[in-house]
């Protein structure tokens, strides 16, 4: 019967995966690795491999961790009182959302209408973010609004928001 240590000393993932230590102790730390697994910083596939002798397997793995594949945060919009320049950006985005199915030959759709293109949801959501300044590039629209066309029509869509609404430059802090 394996008896495991209640607090073993830390060992480093290459003194464990070295074999330098001998077989009892090997077999203590390396139990010890594999409960205690999401604590370490490194695959708790490569104890086991090294336990059971079997050093191929891993040799594929990478040896830094995959990017993060969760989604950047979106903004939360508080309540507020539109301003004019976010009153016309409205009224230019449904307007250029109309003329963009003539453009692109879809105002034969009656099912979708305009919405095929852009749907309200988004279209409130850019004037939102837009009176928080948070819609500066595309790459922004992108990640808060999760609008399949915003690479294609991000840079328009960008232009109609610059040319409608007063972006405040600003000013440099000045210290005495």
């Amino acid at each position: 019967m394996l008896t495991l240590p209640v607090n073993p000393p830390r060992t480093s993932n290459s003194l464990i995966l070295s074999g330098n230590l001998e077989n009892s102790t090997l077999e203590q730390y390396m139990m010890y690795e594999f409960i205690n697994t999401h604590n370490c910083g490194f695959c708790y596939h490569q104890i086991s491999n090294k336990y059971f002798n079997n050093p191929k397997v891993t040799h594929l793995l990478p040896l830094q961790p995959f990017p993060s594949t969760q989604a950047k945060r979106k903004f939360k919009t508080k309540p507020y009182t539109m301003s004019q320049g976010e009153d016309n950006l409205c009224k230019e985005l449904i307007h250029w959302r109309e003329m963009k199915m003539i453009e692109e030959d879809l105002d034969g759709n009656d099912f979708f209408g305009p919405q095929i293109i852009m749907s309200n949801k988004i279209l409130y959501c850019i004037i939102d973010l837009t009176h928080y300044f948070k819609l500066m590039t595309t790459t922004s629209l992108l990640e808060q609004t999760g609008w399949c066309y915003s690479m294609d029509y991000g840079p328009e869509i960008i232009q109609l928001i610059k040319a409608k609404v007063l972006f405040l430059v600003p000013q440099p802090l000045l210290r005495y």
